[in-house]
């Protein structure tokens, strides 16, 4: 099974729409909750095709991930909510407590290390903190690496290096690796081997 059946394809219009939906909303959750840090979730994917069933329950497979190392980190959630049925792709939304820059490295560890999160992108805000929005590279992490050449993501997406064809190409190579040596990393992290 193709991990984008049953997607549909949209146009920039519809990301264009969404990115500035997202920044409304993001904006609106400081409003209510100054004091804290706002953490955006989404998956990168290229191409014109967002969402999938196969993609949503990767989305839910990070979010739980993510939730929980929150949770071990001892970061108090105080607001959560999910959009799975965005044409664009799944995202979520969580507020917590602490520091931007212990949240932001979280979520830097959790995009580096867990299964799938090459294809997620989490931002971290805060309205009340010097450093509104922390990069990866202010923080001592390389900036996130293109998933075709292994360069700066932004330069190849500005400069658009590569074809959808060829992020697609890698796409699917890197779920079919999924599907061979993560459902036994999945089993092993069950068993705690």
């Amino acid at each position: 099974m193709d991990f984008l059946t049953g997607g549909q394809e949209i146009g920039l219009n519809a990301v264009l729409e969404t990115r500035e939906w997202r920044q409304n909303y993001q904006e609106s959750l400081e409003i209510q909750f100054p004091q804290k840090i706002i953490i955006g979730v989404k998956l990168n994917i290229p191409g014109p095709i967002k969402t999938s069933t196969y993609l949503k329950k990767m989305f839910l497979d990070g979010w739980k991930e993510l939730l929980e190392q929150l949770q071990t980190a001892r970061h108090e959630l105080f607001f959560l909510r999910l959009f799975l049925d965005k044409q664009t792709g799944p995202e979520g939304m969580l507020v917590v407590t602490g520091k931007i820059n212990q949240v932001k490295q979280l979520t830097i560890l959790f995009e580096s290390n867990f299964l799938f999160g090459r294809l997620f992108d989490a931002d971290v805000m805060s309205q009340n903190d010097n450093e509104y929005q922390l990069s990866r590279t202010q923080l001592g992490f390389e900036s996130r690496k293109c998933l075709v050449c292994e360069r700066n993501a932004k330069l190849c997406a500005k400069e658009q290096r590569h074809k959808g064809t060829h992020l697609m190409r890698y796409i699917k190579q890197f779920k079919n690796w999924l599907m061979k040596t993560g459902e036994k990393m999945i089993v092993q992290k069950k068993m705690k081997i």
